[in-house]
């Protein structure tokens, strides 16, 4: 069985029950040497656990910014084609409202317009500034 070098014990006063223990150095713990190495290494695990941690962090909110963005633009394209859907159907309605049955019938249903009977049509002259009629 393995046990430590526990050095020199002193039994010699036994009403006190106080015992002398004397390391010879070779103890488990070691020296102070052996702790500072120790606690570096403590603190550089510390370190590291802490940089990946932060380099997680990062990455999981690059990602979302990254979806968000995703999701912007999607939304920004349906909203485009809407946008063509509704000027399709404007230029439909400019379409509809140009057509000449329809100017027809609003101006004699609404307007009470009434279409001429007999429509003349005539040569047209250039007219000079004294109103002589000039060419033929």
């Amino acid at each position: 069985m393995l046990a430590r070098k526990a050095g020199y014990y002193n039994y010699q006063n036994q009403s006190t029950r106080t015992i002398a223990v004397h390391y010879t150095g070779d103890a488990a713990y070691g020296t102070r040497a052996e702790e500072r190495k120790f606690s570096q290494v403590l603190w550089k695990t510390f370190a590291l656990i802490a940089i990946i941690g932060i380099l997680l962090l990062a990455h999981v909110a690059i990602s979302a910014a990254a979806a968000n963005s995703g999701y912007n633009l999607m939304r920004e394209k349906q909203q485009v084609q809407q946008f063509y859907r509704e000027n399709e159907d404007l230029r439909l309605d400019i379409a509809k409202m140009e057509s000449p049955d329809r100017i027809y019938s609003m101006a004699t249903q609404k307007l009470g317009m009434v279409a001429p009977g007999q429509v003349l049509y005539g040569p047209s002259y250039a007219k000079s500034s004294v109103g002589k009629h000039v060419g033929k």
